[in-house]
């Protein structure tokens, strides 16, 4: 019931097929997220070894003569999506829906299958498909944009501008931040790879950032090349994701009580640096 919360409801896990999606929107779902098939479209097989940096399709590996396996291409994803986008509305039309919202909830159309085995017999799905009164809300109204000012990104482009269209040749920017400031640093990176491509800025300008606090989740992620950022404190997950030749570089405050730990780690190709 939506009127006890203002939440988006999102179903994740195992979510491969138009008819997952919509019977997870059934359910209650009002979005759903994809993972493991979006990577799988991109060429994953799946031999659970992200963690370990010896992926042999190249997919979660930064070792060159692995990513160099790596066979993935846009297009795959994209027919992969659009694929699924149709097979959600074949399963959308079998049960009368013309959109996805008008599906969110009705739970009185599903059914469950009779039970073939003792074990499965001990099962019940009584709270799962429970109606609550028609009055009640079953969607909930996209929530408004996130506010702007905790991009801090558009406060780099002010300064750093200058080096990407050529009228200087370096840029110091000093700020500070929170864990609201999310994917800091990755639309500096979009207009740098706009103008020169995934080559980054030309090897005499550099972009300089130096920051304190926490810093939110994807710190520097895809962190274009001739850009360095230093920050004193910590940041969430995803630091440097999908690092693109930038340099990262963390240290807890001054204050701290406890011994710093040196992690170093390089990619010669784009000469991507975490620190």
């Amino acid at each position: 019931m939506r009127s006890l919360w203002e939440a988006t409801l999102q179903a994740d896990g195992q979510i491969r097929t138009g008819f997952d999606v919509v019977v997870a929107a059934l359910l209650g779902a009002d979005e759903v997220a994809l993972g493991t098939s979006a990577l799988i479209a991109l060429g994953c097989v799946m031999t659970r070894k992200c963690h370990l940096n010896s992926c042999p399709v190249g997919v979660a590996t930064l070792r060159p003569e692995l990513v160099k396996a790596f066979s993935g291409k846009p297009e795959h994803l994209a027919n992969y999506l659009t694929m699924l986008a149709h097979d959600v509305r074949f399963h959308m039309a079998t049960i009368g829906m013309r959109n996805f919202e008008d599906m969110i909830g009705r739970t009185d159309l599903l059914r469950v299958l009779e039970p073939a085995t003792y074990r499965q017999k001990l099962l019940d799905f009584g709270n799962m498909f429970y109606r609550v009164k028609e009055s009640a809300s079953l969607t909930q109204t996209p929530a408004t944009p996130a506010d702007a000012s905790y991009n801090v990104d558009h406060k780099f482009m002010e300064t750093a501008i200058d080096v990407i269209e050529g009228k200087t040749k370096t840029t110091n920017i000093d700020m500070n931040v929170s864990n609201r400031n999310r994917t800091i640093g990755t639309r500096l990176s979009y207009h740098i790879s706009k103008k020169f491509g995934e080559a980054g800025l030309p090897e005499d300008c550099k972009i300089n950032i130096h920051l304190s606090g926490a810093a939110g989740q994807s710190f520097c992620a895809f962190l274009a090349k001739g850009v360095t950022c230093t920050l004193e404190g910590d940041a969430n997950d995803y630091v440097g994701k999908g690092l693109s030749g930038g340099t990262v570089i963390i240290y807890p405050p001054k204050e701290a009580k406890f011994e710093s730990q040196l992690l170093y780690t390089h990619r010669k190709k784009q000469s991507s640096s975490l620190i």
